[in-house]
């Protein structure tokens, strides 16, 4: 286990417990949505309605891919947090990185902003993971959820899959599949998510 980053006191079964209430609460409105898709990978039900918008965020914890650091939902406290889904078998995700990553470094002067993919290739070593980002030329920072906790947390069911956290932690957008408007909804929600509340 690497370096960790995070406060103490959420223990793994706390995390357990917690992903499995969170998976229990999402799935049937999750699965309806996930059958709805079309063939175009937008789903079907607006991303307003995902149950997730408005509450606070699960206690996620990941392992950062380069730096073999383990951090969690407090190592970001007070920033606006992008979580990125991806795996390398999932076409529409390779096509959406590098706008994230361009997304990314538009921000890239902002302390305030977070962008985290998390790769999901439960059945790929971490070296074998670095050699793909590696091919692809991203710069994005890459976090990995190994045992799949994070996923069962956030209840996702579909690739790509985009969560916007504000400065409070709190969930204000969830985006199944690459949106219609394509990176101009995400920058749209992080913008709102950044600016002071009197201007929200």
């Amino acid at each position: 286990m690497g370096r960790s980053d995070f406060r103490p006191g959420v223990s793994r079964t706390a995390l357990i417990v917690a992903a499995t209430l969170a998976a229990a609460a999402v799935l049937l409105v999750a699965g309806a949505v996930f059958f709805r898709l079309n063939l175009t990978g937008t789903p079907a039900v607006p991303k307003r309605d995902h149950p997730m918008i408005g509450w606070e965020a699960p206690p996620y914890e990941l392992t950062q891919l380069e730096e073999n650091r383990i951090y969690n939902k407090f190592s970001f406290t007070g920033k606006v947090v992008v979580l990125n889904f991806w795996a390398m078998w999932c076409k529409p995700c390779l096509v959406e990185i590098p706008e994230l990553a361009a997304l990314a470094d538009r921000y890239k002067d902002d302390p305030r902003f977070r962008l985290i993919t998390v790769n999901c290739d439960t059945n790929k070593t971490p070296e074998e993971i670095k050699k793909f980002v590696a091919e692809q030329k991203w710069t994005v920072p890459v976090y990995l959820d190994a045992d799949g906790i994070t996923r069962r947390l956030f209840g996702i069911e579909f690739l790509p899959t985009t969560v916007v956290i504000d400065k409070d932690g709190v969930v204000r957008w969830y985006q199944m599949g690459v949106p219609p408007e394509g990176i101009k909804a995400i920058e749209e929600k992080v913008r709102e998510a950044l600016a002071p509340r009197a201007s929200r």
